[in-house]
């Protein structure tokens, strides 16, 4: 049985996405750093609803959906 088939105009467009898709994960990787750096400077006593609003008061657009994934990302292990 043959493999998938894949559009050429398909993987191109993958390929030039390549940027955009790591743009987006140093910023990813960025954001739970600094998720990190947050929950740490208040001894662990800030959570998520409490990280989102020092985010907005940083400069930071981002809502709490986002947020939520950080404990559990790999980022967010090494970071605190």
């Amino acid at each position: 049985m043959p493999g998938p088939r894949l559009r050429r105009q398909g993987f191109h467009e993958w390929v030039a996405a390549e940027a955009t898709r790591a743009r987006r994960a140093e910023t990813e990787a960025d954001l739970a750093t600094l998720l990190g750096t947050i929950h740490a400077e208040h001894r662990g006593a800030y959570g998520i609803p409490r990280i989102t609003a020092e985010l907005h008061r940083r400069g930071f657009v981002v809502n709490h959906k986002r947020n939520t994934a950080w404990p559990a990302s790999p980022a967010a292990n090494a970071a605190a």
